[in-house]
Parts: structure tokens; C-alpha cells; sequence
């Protein structure tokens, strides 16, 4: 809402996008509802709306909600959403439209997906770019906390983009990324967290260190961090906050040497995000990452920096993070 992004999707008050249509308008958003005669004489229609369109058939829906959105994404869902991704997809293959289109793979949900769709490229069944195509259509995909994936370079010449990548520093990992040129770094996909091993956490902790300006946390800092922003009332994406992480903008602080090592520092980070929030949504014990000082005491003052770095940082947006829900809640 803060980037005042509203919402257009198929109207009733059931399922997850009826979660998400409350927590729109919850947070004073637009939420606009395309759904057909049918839906309602279910009783199904979400009556609180922005503004609510109802249609004869399901065709006019899907027509109407094409025309009224800037861009298309896909959250976890059955036939229904499969189906409704791939037209608008196809849509954009056959140069009909110019939208991104983009899928939020939460929890490796879509993974299955993405690796299909990798599938059929290699086996050449979707074709690349139809003549005429606008060059603005994309796809990609996006991650929520403790998820994992992003569209390979294969899954967005399904879409006919062959655009390549400008700024490659710029946030990978959030939905907003999926911009009418697609500049997302193309990642591993993770579909369960994985720890970082000691040799890892060096990695990213001698990355951080290197960065300019001597204002990057280090990983201990990174933890702390990360756990108050995932524990909080708020759902953020970490790429949110890479200027805090890396103590300035990536382009001032950051020297990645190549693409692959920009993948590889943001995957470390990633991961550990995953890591954390994996284990905080399980409703499973939490140990924080303390580094030892010369004497090989973990005292934890910059986890304690890096969680009220967090707390700052969400207060500044107008979050307090101050909550009695238990984090399996959050």
C-alpha cells in the first residue's frame, strides 16, 4: 500500500485472495473485485469492496480484469489461478499485451512450475518472441518470507521477453522487481530453507565487511536483523532493506565482481532469511547467531544492534513491531 499498488482480482470473500482483499482494504488500499452472476447467487461476492463489476460469464471476467490491471500475479492456487496465469501468459507470447506477469512462489509452491515450464523450453514446445510482440512483457517470479525461487532465464523467454538484464543490483527478490523490462537476477530456486554452513556465514560475513563506507552489518548483526523484521506484525520482503544491510545503496556499497557473485551474496542472505523464518513460523526454538570476541565470548551486542536496527526501521514506516501475537501468527 505504501507504493500505492492496488489490488484487481476476482471478487469473492473466500480463499486466500479474500485475505488478501481484507488486508488491502485494511490498510485503507483499493481492492477492486471482477466476478460473474454465478459467484454471487453462491454468495461468495466480497460486498466490502472498493468497487465490486459483476459480469455474465467467466470470458467477460477475465477480460475485464486484463483490461483493469498494469501487471499479473499469481499466488498459490488450484486449476483456476494455473489457468488464468498461463492465458495471461500466452497473451503476452502473442503480443496482445505488454504486462509483466509474475508469481510469488511461496514456500517453493510454484517450483514444480517453474521447472516445468524450464522443461518445455528445453524440449522447444513453446515458441520464443511472436513477431510483433512488445519486448515489455515478462515474466518472473517473486519470494515472501521463508520461500524460495525466481524464473530462469528460460521461464521468461516463455513469456517472449528477451530483454536483457541493466541493473542487475537492483532488489531481485521482491514482486515490485518484475518491471516492464524484467530486470530480476535470475537465482537458484530453494525449496526448503537451507542453513548456511560455518564456511557460508564466513562468506557473507567477509562480503559485508568489504562493503564501502564501513557501515554493513556484520552476519551477527544480519541475524538479528533479519529475526525482528520476520517476527514482526508486518509481511517484508528483505530486499526492502538491503540499504540497511549493506549500510548505503548496493550501487554505492556493493562491489559484486561478476553476476554470479551478486547471486551468490543475495542466495547466502536468502537462505539465512529462510532459515530464520522457517524455524520462527514453525513454532520451533530459535538459537541466534552470536559470533565469539577474541576471548571466545559471544556477548550478542550486534545481534542486539541488528534487531533494534529492525525495530527502528519499522517505526520509521509508521510499524511498531511491538506485538503479543506468537510468531507462527505474524
Amino acid at each position: 500500500m505504501r507504493r500505492k499498488i492496488g489490488l484487481v482480482y476476482g471478487g469473492t470473500h473466500v480463499g486466500l485472495m479474500g485475505m488478501l482483499a481484507d488486508a488491502v482494504l485494511r490498510a485503507d488500499g483499493e481492492a477492486v473485485g471482477v466476478i460473474p452472476e454465478r459467484l454471487m447467487g453462491r454468495e461468495v461476492g466480497h460486498k466490502g469492496l472498493t468497487k465490486l463489476h459483476v459480469l455474465r460469464s467467466m470470458h467477460e471476467r477475465k477480460a475485464l480484469m486484463a483490461d483493469l490491471s498494469d501487471a499479473f500475479v499469481a499466488l498459490p492456487g488450484g486449476f483456476g489461478t494455473l489457468e488464468e496465469f498461463c492465458e495471461v501468459v500466452t497473451w503476452a507470447q502473442l503480443g496482445l499485451h505488454a504486462k509483466p506477469c509474475g508469481i510469488l512462489n511461496v514456500f517453493g509452491y510454484y517450483s514444480p512450475l517453474l521447472a516445468m515450464f524450464d522443461h518445455a523450453v528445453e524440449e522447444r514446445f513453446p515458441e520464443g518472441r511472436k513477431q510483433g510482440a512488445s519486448a515489455g512483457a515478462g515474466l518472473g517470479a517473486g519470494t515472501a518470507p521463508s520461500t524460495g525461487g525466481v524464473a530462469s532465464d528460460a521461464c521468461r523467454e516463455v513469456a517472449g521477453s528477451g530483454d536483457k538484464m541493466k541493473e542487475p543490483m537492483t532488489n531481485p527478490r521482491r514482486v515490485e522487481c518484475l518491471t516492464s523490462k524484467c530486470e530480476s537476477i535470475p537465482m537458484r530456486t530453494f525449496t526448503q530453507p537451507e542453513p548456511l554452513t560455518d564456511g557460508e556465514l564466513d562468506r557473507l560475513g567477509d562480503f559485508l565487511k568489504g562493503c564501502k563506507g564501513g557501515k554493513a552489518m556484520n552476519v551477527e548483526a544480519l541475524d538479528g536483523f533479519f529475526a525482528a523484521l520476520i517476527a514482526g506484525p508486518e509481511t517484508v520482503m528483505p530486499s526492502e532493506y538491503y540499504r540497511e544491510v549493506f549500510g548505503g545503496e548496493m550501487s554505492d556499497t556493493c562491489e559484486f565482481t561478476s553476476l554470479d557473485e551478486a547471486n551468490e551474496i543475495l542466495g547466502l542472505m536468502m537462505r539465512h532469511w529462510n532459515t530464520i523464518a522457517g524455524t520462527l513460523f514453525k513454532g520451533e526454538v530459535y538459537v541466534p547467531l552470536l559470533l565469539e570476541d577474541e576471548d571466545g565470548t559471544a556477548q550478542g551486542n550486534d545481534w542486539a544492534r541488528g534487531f533494534m536496527r529492525a525495530w527502528a526501521c519499522a517505526t520509521m514506516a509508521g510499524v511498531s513491531l511491538s506485538t503479543t501475537r506468537s510468531p507462527a501468527d505474524a
